[in-house]
Parts: C-alpha cells; sequence; structure tokens
C-alpha cells in the first residue's frame, strides 16, 4: 500500500513496467486508489505477426533475458472505470488510459 491518501495525485503512469511486477494487477488497483487517471504503456503483440513466432521465440526470449512476461492488457482495462486502450503502430505498443479515484 502506498503512503498515499486517496485520490491525491493527479496522475499515475506505468511506462514498460508492468510486465516485470509479480501481480500487475495490484499495483494498477492501488495507482487507481491514489490517482484520479492512470495510464499504462507497453509493448504489444503485434498483430503483423504469427503467434507461434511470438510464444516461441519472442516472448520467450524476453522472459528468459529480461524475466518479462506478456500481459493481460483486458483483466487491467476491467479493473478501471471508463478505459480506453489503443494499439500503436500495427499493435506492437498498447496505451491504455483509466479513471482512478475520484477527486475529494
Amino acid at each position: 500500500m502506498l503512503p498515499f491518501r486517496d485520490a491525491c495525485i493527479g496522475v499515475s503512469v506505468f511506462s514498460y513496467c508492468l510486465r516485470e511486477l509479480t501481480r500487475p494487477a495490484d499495483a494498477v488497483k492501488e495507482a487507481m486508489r491514489v490517482s484520479s487517471e492512470v495510464i499504462i504503456i507497453d509493448y504489444n503483440k503485434p498483430h503483423m505477426m504469427p503467434g507461434v513466432i511470438w510464444e516461441r521465440f519472442i516472448n520467450w526470449f524476453g522472459w528468459k533475458v529480461f524475466g518479462s512476461k506478456d500481459l493481460d492488457y483486458g483483466s487491467l482495462e476491467r479493473l478501471g472505470f471508463s478505459a480506453r486502450g489503443w494499439d500503436l503502430y500495427g499493435g506492437l505498443y498498447k496505451v491504455i488510459v483509466m479513471k482512478g479515484a475520484v477527486d475529494a
């Protein structure tokens, strides 16, 4: 739990870091508690890449070298109020903007 009161931060940004966490959804929930808006920016599986190449080589390589794993963007979007998501550059990047806590 962060040492901040509810809705005391304007915007929290997760930029290329959630996939390194054991429980990324918990981090997003906590950010939503203390922030009015939460923005997530991270890599995504490109639409143009065959799934077998992604799963058996690129994602595997990222996990072996960096300890990273794919994010479940759908479950992260469902955590927020009025979440909006965009795929950029053929799906290579994902951006999600969601409402967090309501300002007091």
